[in-house]
């Protein structure tokens, strides 16, 4: 058995990044010819749910918004940032 990662799946939904979806559909071809099973554990799936609504309504990067829920899910009272297309964004701080 295998365990993925929240970016790992969410570049397979998404395709945001062609060469990282390329590898993650390789990943799991190969895990399914020899018979082994992946392992999505309950936050990996919260984190894709988050994530997706985030991205779905704002205009941040799912990289930008994977980004800021864990940093959120660690404590982080905001993600400071230079991104002005996050400065409207709940949990990102824009550095002046």
């Amino acid at each position: 058995m295998i365990a993925l990662d929240t970016n790992v799946l969410i570049r397979l939904l998404v395709d945001d990044d062609p060469i990282q979806a390329k590898r993650a559909r390789r990943l799991l071809e190969s895990t399914r010819e020899r018979g082994e099973q992946c392992f999505i554990s309950d936050p990996v799936l919260c984190e894709i749910e988050w994530v997706l609504d985030l991205f779905s309504r704002g205009k941040g990067d799912f990289s930008d918004y994977l980004l800021g829920v864990r940093s959120q899910k660690q404590g982080a009272r905001t993600t400071y940032t230079y991104d002005r297309k996050l400065r409207d964004e709940e949990g990102f701080t824009l550095l002046r």
